[in-house]
């Protein structure tokens, strides 16, 4: 499909972002977005532009996991984000990427769950990944870099992750265009991305706890070398994932692998 092929003219093609994309570095093979956009930021690239490759070596997950990155079947991709906020308003750039990646497959009819912090699932299957690296001081966010992995038209996953791992061809049996799913995320983030830096912070935070599947569902927290087990009762104003146990104590989790028991 010509017109489905990535390229930098396809992407801006019809694209009425005002700043998400508006200037595009385009790979056919990169070791990983997130680092080189990551070195870009650090140089002084402006706000908004989007690092992409047709395949990662070394993608980024996660606790430096790595993030399969296979040739022409999915969309890996980074953005320089540079907002005017405090390191502690740094997830809403994880959120707000969630928000836009979970409504562009929501547009294809997907079933789809967040999962706290920072993967969309279906059927309790990765689907998209997303990580959010920082260049901070103690007083101002210098820049971020929100990386997305997600699988679309994989036919077949390697052994170590086929009973993780789905993609969109494996849900609905047929290739979907990665270039207009491209977009339609593209288009999603900015509109979020607006609604955070106009103080909107509440509300995209209802709306992301409100797609979290474990919400309410009692779980395992593995985090730090430990497991805790309780019900997930909410999501803080930071992020944080809160945990009740069986004690009745309140634990909050910046980070950590999130499973629902029942």
């Amino acid at each position: 499909m010509k017109n489905n092929e990535l390229s930098k003219k396809n992407i801006k093609k019809n694209l009425e972002n005002e700043f998400i994309a508006r200037k595009i570095y385009y790979f056919s093979e990169i070791d990983s977005t997130n680092k080189y956009a990551a070195k870009l930021a650090k140089n002084g690239e402006k706000e908004g532009t989007l690092v992409i490759a047709e395949k990662q070596n070394q993608g980024k997950g996660r606790k430096n996991r790595l993030w399969h990155s296979p040739a022409g079947t999915g969309l890996w991709f980074s953005l320089i984000l540079k907002p005017n906020i405090k390191v502690t308003e740094s997830h809403f750039l994880t959120i707000n990427a969630s928000l836009a990646v979970y409504k562009a497959l929501k547009n294809l009819g997907l079933n789809i769950d967040i999962k706290w912090p920072n993967d969309i699932l279906y059927k309790n299957k990765k689907l998209c990944g997303i990580l959010s690296e920082m260049s901070a001081n103690t007083k101002k966010l210098n820049y971020a870099i929100t990386g997305i992995g997600l699988n679309v038209n994989q036919k077949h996953f390697e052994n170590d992750i086929k009973d993780k791992a789905t993609s969109i061809y494996k849900i609905k049996k047929q290739e979907v265009s990665r270039l207009a799913l491209l977009q339609n995320i593209l288009v999603n983030f900015e509109n979020y991305y607006k609604k955070f830096l106009n103080g909107e912070k509440d509300k995209l935070l209802d709306e992301w706890k409100s797609k979290i599947a474990l919400l309410g569902k009692f779980i395992n927290v593995k985090s730090d070398g430990k497991v805790y087990e309780g019900k997930a009762i909410d999501i803080a104003k930071d992020g944080r994932l809160m945990l009740l146990n069986k004690n009745n104590e309140i634990i909050k989790f910046w980070a950590g692998d999130a499973s629902i028991k029942y």
